[in-house]
This record gives structure tokens, sequence and C-alpha cells, in this order.
């Protein structure tokens, strides 16, 4: 069964299946079936290019072009809701090269995820209503949605773009509750194009900057207050801790996962004191 979500530059449809060291062949020809016939999603998708870096959403290196679609968008596949078969021929096997996000199960590492060469020593997980701050990947600047131009009022109509935040983890599966010491990733998806971005924290705040504007709290997507521990994959907004702003994001400030980088793979951690 399949499923297909849409991002800026690429579309993947979800197949469960792991990543092997050897990654498998590509089908030169998929057909993706609709079951009703309206699912705009349904059509042929043909064998394009391989790309070692995918985010571990796809379940091999192959990606596809829509057959009749000149947008310019990729296609990968994983688990979802939709039927697909392949039509066309096989190409011959890839050997992955070398990267940190293919190790080997002896070593313990699941294969298909990153690593995390920088998780922190908090391993507790992140509590709603807790004070938190956003930090890259290598802990070199933090989410300031004042210099980023990304706050609204707290106020503010529900939208897609601060109501629909979702969370999915980079070194493991984006299952149960988030833990500070997991490398995490922001995801919002606009429904008028079905397209899915990324948070990216490309603004100059240094990682040291503790101000109203980096010190936040996690509520339910509907701005009420939420209990217990976040969890991946549900809804939720980001609001300042004095509940005066939130995070809005929009197409104008958010990456393609094509694009994925350190400032995309995000830590959570604990603010000192604001004096």
């Amino acid at each position: 069964m399949f499923t297909m979500l849409r991002m800026r530059g690429v579309v993947i449809i979800l197949q469960l299946q792991a990543i092997a060291l050897v990654y498998s062949n590509c089908c030169t020809k998929k057909l993706v079936d609709g079951a009703d016939g309206s699912d705009t999603r349904a059509g042929i998708y043909l064998f394009n290019m391989t790309n070692f870096d995918l985010p571990t959403y796809c379940k091999n290196e192959c990606l596809y072009v829509k057959d009749g679609d000149d947008t310019g968008e990729l296609f990968c596949f994983g688990e979802g809701d939709l039927n697909s078969q392949c039509t066309g021929e096989i190409t011959e096997e890839v050997n992955a090269p070398p990267a940190n996000n293919v190790q080997s199960a002896a070593n313990k590492f699941i294969p298909g995820y990153l690593t995390n060469d920088m998780p922190g020593a908090n391993t507790n997980e992140i509590m709603c209503g807790e004070t938190i701050s956003i930090s890259d990947e290598l802990w070199e600047r933090v989410l300031d949605i004042d210099a980023m131009g990304t706050k609204v009022a707290a106020t503010s109509p529900s939208s897609w773009s601060n109501s629909g935040l979702i969370m999915k983890r980079e070194d493991g599966p984006s299952t149960g509750a988030v833990s500070y010491n997991h490398l995490i990733s922001v995801w919002v998806e606009d429904p008028a194009s079905e397209k899915m971005y990324l948070l990216n924290l490309n603004m100059p705040t240094g990682r040291q900057t503790n101000n109203a504007f980096t010190r936040f709290k996690i509520v339910n997507a509907d701005g009420s207050a939420c209990t217990g521990s976040l969890q991946y994959e549900t809804a939720f907004r980001l609001v300042t801790e004095d509940d005066q702003f939130m995070l809005d994001l929009s197409s104008d400030v958010l990456l393609s996962w094509m694009d994925a980088s350190s400032n995309t793979r995000l830590h959570f951690f604990n603010p000192p004191t604001l004096k």
C-alpha cells in the first residue's frame, strides 16, 4: 500500500521497506492506482535518477517523474495507502556509497537514519508547557522568530502555517514521545499545494541568544494547553513563553527537504532563566 506526500521539489510515495547497505534495483516505470479514480496522486511514474541522500521516508535511492507533469517535481516511494506496481524493466543494482545515514546493523545503528553526533546530555521527554529553545544540529544558532520574521500574534487566526506543525525524528523512528536528545526536524504542509516544507534555521542568531523570541512552549494545534509529552507526527503550535506570539511559517521561509542541512536538523533544549 502506498501514500504520497507532496514536498517542494519532490513528492514522496511511501512504502515501508528497510534500507540495506546495497540498495535495491530501480523499476523504470511504476503505475500508482487511485482506488476511486479521483486521487490526483494516481498515474504513471518514470524512473529519472538515483540519489543516495534521500530522507528516511524513501525506501530506496530511486527517484521518478510523473508522466505528463512538467513541474519538475521528483518522487520517491515508501509506506502509505495507495497501490503501486512495477510495469517496466528493472535497472541494474546500485551500490550505495559510504554515508553516515547507512550503518551496519552489527554496529547497532538503524539503517536509513542519520547519526546524531551531538545529542546533548538531557534524555528527558519534552513535556507540554515546558520552556524550550530550538538549536540547529551543530548547536551554533537558535530559532529567533523576531529576527527570522516568522512571528504573529498568538491570537491570530489558525492556519496551516502556524497550527499544522509536526515533528519528525531524523536519528530514529518518528513514533512515540519526543526527547531532548533526539535529532528533530519540523515540517508543515500547505493544503492548497499538498507540498510539505522544512523549518530552516538560517538566521545569524547565535547559540547564546536568550530573549522573549527564542523561548517557547508547545500547545495543541487549536491553541489550547496540552498535557503530557510531545508526540511525533502530532500537530502543534509553538508559542512564546509569555503567550504573546507564535511561530508562523510560509513558503517564503521554508525549505525543500532536498535542500536539508544542519540548519533543518534541530535540537530542543531548556534555556537558562531570562534575566
